[in-house]
């Protein structure tokens, strides 16, 4: 079923991916235990079932192996079930596994019995709120891969009134500006010649230290 979603526990992780997904547009299964959940949200997804899903069969039922992509976003009281419906969920062949951790061994055994993605969002919350109190120029922050970074920061005040072009990020920072935030107005793809305003928020993509670079100037 392609880019079609499955979401298995609806805790305010599960159920965010769950909503914001639909509202894009994406057929969206949702799967949780507990019925009074899935009457609450049955309104915002394509299907709500209530249904264990650390039954194989329950699960061959729910055709799950069908989407393009199932989640599993069970909480800290359900860490076993978690681990159970992930690889249940890898027997019955499905194409992509996104599983929720909530702490780094739990995330080891989801990977070993075959989650194909694994993501913390606490701790991934806890980092982006540590880098931004130690390094305050950096408003906002998302990993590329282990060294790319895409990095939001304010400008710095001798940087106004010069170009792209007279700045030279590229050459002097190794970073490049991929996009200038004005106000409500966004700059995609800045053309050399434009001119950067007092309070213009500059978007990066470099590494983390050649950001730091630029950033320690401001």
């Amino acid at each position: 079923m392609s880019h079609a979603f499955a979401v298995i526990g609806l805790g305010r992780f599960g159920r965010s991916v769950a909503i914001t997904l639909s509202q894009k547009g994406y057929p969206v299964l949702v799967v949780d235990m507990k019925k009074e959940i899935i009457e609450e949200i049955s309104g915002e997804v394509s299907a709500s079932v209530q249904s264990d899903t650390t039954d194989k069969d329950a699960l061959l039922e729910l055709e799950v192996q069908k989407f393009s992509c199932v989640i599993v976003g069970m909480g800290a009281s359900s860490i076993e079930s978690s681990i159970l419906t992930t690889a249940l969920l890898s027997q019955i062949g499905c194409a992509r596994i996104i599983a929720r951790a909530i702490h780094s061994l739990h995330g080891k055994v989801l990977h070993s019995v075959g989650a194909h993605e694994v993501v913390n969002p606490e701790e991934e919350i806890g980092v982006r709120l540590a880098e931004r109190l130690s390094q305050p120029y950096l408003l906002e922050q998302f990993h590329l891969g282990k060294e790319l970074r895409l990095s939001e920061i304010s400008t710095p005040q001798r940087f106004v009134g010069q170009s792209l072009q007279d700045l030279q990020f590229r050459n002097r920072f190794n970073v490049s500006v991929v996009a200038i935030y004005r106000g409500e107005v966004v700059i995609a793809n800045p053309k050399a010649q434009e001119i950067i305003q007092e309070a213009d928020k500059l978007v990066l993509i470099g590494s983390s230290n050649a950001v730091q670079k630029l950033a320690s100037i401001v």
